[in-house]
């Protein structure tokens, strides 16, 4: 069935004299409220001091006089030492450049978050790049958020099993996450010194977990609630929860009065943190909407408990069996979420920290909190390559361009149309739309009708395998004539008709619809001058006629050479029988002996060519109906490409290529180019 076919910033300038102090202290109102998050919370400035020039570059300064006048003229660099530059610019850095190229192109379609986020991790050292992951606890409609999960299972992946409870442990666990999230910036033991005590105001709290686990890993965590936007596609679910609005009700540097407001935050992966059968259900839901690897949902099932009220509330086909681990869903059988209970591990956490091993081993098993230490593992590792959540945060960066692209040529080329014409031609394509659909349910009824009557016909069973000895020759004859008289004769004319009916429906159009066959649709094993040939008719589709001449003239010889084939192999070894029959006549067996000799031979080869060509017969009856289905799935589709080409070229208008989007398709390929380069 054909798919149904739908209709579908530079500011610049210069301020100068006594405004400029003005607009100066504007913009740094305006860079101060709209920081990121991280980046207001990172412990080195983002802007870089100018150091001051030792005593010796001083004197050359101001002494310098005419010689400092006369080389400032070759400061400035020209075209060609810039191109030079950028010949022999590092990847990183270039990958960088054209990043920023593409904000300026299409702003609106690269969001300035993640893009600051990517050139972050550009700037910094190979494998080294820092990973920001957010851990969301979904925000009920009552209000009633159970925060404590979220904080209990990020205290048990971070903790060191074998030493005393840490201060960090404590801040996170005495922290209010339903008024304002919570940072966490994860270092091995030993790291920071000096530089960790200096206190950098930040735009919400912070506190530097030290894990022997995951400190070597360069992990930023984001702790903090999520209220979930009514989002339809997978593509608008992942963008939304890459960049989390984090939900605060406390001031802010951009908002100074207490209320409830959202923080746009990008981060490369993100753990939704789900609690009892609803979470269970929730992440589901989640991963069949969105199977990314950089999102995962870890539903915390307390052991053993599965309250009343969320059993009545859950769906019937979800049965709560007390014999599993967790009430409700092993946590060993594939499911596409992890499975934990946070509040157990903590209490074995402190049971051994308390002297009782015994109760360690059981309940951190019960927990299963690993999985959670290994996935961030996984995916954070420090190596020699650029770590993968930044190779996903930058390619869906150049998706989203390129789609963001071919979206905004697309409203370009509708936007000469009228409201009327845009009507007049949706209602045509819906018409046509139609039509093609009721050819294709009359082609594969004729398919089967026909068909069915060729191969109950007397030109079909005049090649059963016995009358292969005098009737070999007739089976390229008789094949022919079915292929010919049976195979969508009638779908083959009426879709003449239905390529007339498109190009009348659209006569302004210009050039005339044509219907190319696409490279993938050509038959490999067609000969090479029949498809040559066909590929001149572009009027109409020709896969029928392709199909059928491919049925005779490569499978139809085949069969004929295995006809003859059998018969020969069959009338040798009955041969042979007998001459083994007749020798052994003469050495002095008796006649019984020696003609059951020569029936055993006939029999094995008389059983043997039936069954052969009787597999090759219905082989044959079952390329013949599949080919028959491509062939009108083919047609289908092309047809309704056809029609759909008029969407793209539009009524009246001729094609023009935005000198804009060129540009952008260029830093596209480039930049697809650099980062292939970079992940080798």
């Amino acid at each position: 069935m054909a798919p149904t076919l739908a209709l579908k910033r530079a500011l610049g300038g210069a301020q100068g004299g006594r405004s400029q102090g003005l607009l100066s202290k504007r913009s740094n109102v305006i860079d101060r409220a709209s920081i990121c998050l991280f980046c207001a919370c990172s412990t080195r400035p983002l802007t870089t001091l100018r150091r001051p020039l030792s005593s010796r570059r001083e004197n050359n300064r101001l002494l310098g006089g005419a010689r400092g006048f006369q080389t400032s003229e070759t400061s400035i660099p020209s075209t060609q030492h810039l191109q030079e530059q950028r010949a022999i610019e590092p990847p990183r850095a270039k990958l960088a450049r054209l990043l920023r190229e593409l904000q300026i192109q299409i702003p609106e379609y690269v969001k300035s978050e993640r893009l600051h986020l990517a050139l972050r991790n550009l700037s910094e050292p190979p494998g080294q790049e820092s990973i920001r992951v957010a851990i969301l606890n979904p925000a009920r409609d009552s209000g009633n958020e159970n925060t404590e999960a979220s904080k209990s299972l990020l205290r048990a992946a971070l903790a060191d099993e074998l030493g005393q409870q840490a201060t960090w442990e404590t801040q996170l666990e005495h922290h209010n996450l339903a008024e304002e999230p919570l940072i966490v910036r994860v270092k091995a033991f030993g790291e920071g010194g000096a530089a960790s005590d200096t206190k950098v105001p930040t735009t919400f709290p912070e506190i530097t977990a030290y894990s022997p686990a995951l400190g070597r890993n360069n992990l930023e965590l984001l702790l903090a609630k999520f209220r979930p936007q009514a989002t339809k596609t997978a593509e608008e679910l992942e963008a939304e929860l890459l960049v989390p609005g984090v939900q605060t009700t406390k001031p802010t540097v951009a908002i100074s009065t207490p209320q409830a407001t959202l923080v746009p935050s990008a981060v490369h992966m993100t753990l939704l943190v789900g609690n009892g059968l609803r979470g269970a259900l929730n992440a589901l839901e989640l991963a069949k909407s969105n199977p990314s690897s950089v999102i995962k949902t870890a539903v915390n099932l307390k052991s053993g408990l599965a309250t009343k009220e969320d059993l009545e509330t859950q769906p019937q086909n979800y049965s709560y069996s007390s014999s599993q681990p967790h009430g409700l869903l092993d946590p060993n059988s594939g499911l596409p979420f992890f499975t934990v209970d946070s509040f157990a591990a903590i209490e074995g956490l402190d049971a051994l920290r308390a002297g009782r091993a015994e109760v360690f081993s059981e309940l951190w098993t019960e927990g299963n909190v690993k999985q959670i230490r290994d996935w961030l593992r996984a995916n954070t590792e420090s190596g020699d390559k650029i770590k993968p959540p930044v190779q996903h945060l930058i390619r869906s960066l150049l998706s989203r361009a390129k789609e963001g692209l071919q979206q905004q040529e697309k409203q370009q080329r509708f936007s000469q149309h009228t409201q009327a014409s845009l009507v007049e031609i949706e209602a045509t394509i819906k018409r046509l739309d139609q039509e093609i659909v009721t050819w294709a349910q009359s082609a594969h009824e004729e398919l089967q009708t026909k068909l069915d009557l060729a191969f109950s016909n007397r030109l079909w069973k005049c090649l059963s395998w016995w009358k292969l000895f005098w009737g070999a020759d007739d089976v390229t004859l008789n094949t022919s004539e079915l292929v010919t008289s049976y195979f969508l004769p009638r779908a083959e004319q009426e879709v003449i008709y239905l390529a007339g009916k498109v190009a009348a429906s659209f006569p302004s159009v210009t050039p005339t619809i044509t219907f190319p066959v696409d490279p993938e649709e050509k038959l490999a094993s067609s000969p090479e001058s029949t498809t040559t040939e066909l590929e001149h008719h572009g009027k109409w589709p020709i896969q029928i006629t392709s199909t059928k001449q491919y049925l005779l003239e490569t499978t139809v010889p085949a069969l004929q050479a295995l006809a003859q084939k059998l018969v020969v192999q069959s009338a040798s070894l009955a041969g042979l029988s007998s001459v083994l029959a007749g020798l052994t006549y003469l050495s002095g067996f008796g006649a019984y002996e020696c003609g059951a000799i020569a029936a055993l031979g006939l029999v094995v080869a008389l059983r043997r060519m039936q069954k052969r060509w009787d597999d090759a017969r219905g082989y044959w009856e079952e390329e013949v109906r599949e080919e028959g289905r491509k062939a009108v799935k083919r047609v289908e589709g092309q047809v309704a490409r056809g029609v759909g080409d008029v969407l793209y070229r539009g009524v009246k208008v001729e094609e023009r290529k935005s000198g804009k989007g060129e540009t952008v398709r260029e830093i596209l390929e480039e930049a697809e180019e650099v980062l292939n380069k970079i992940v080798r």
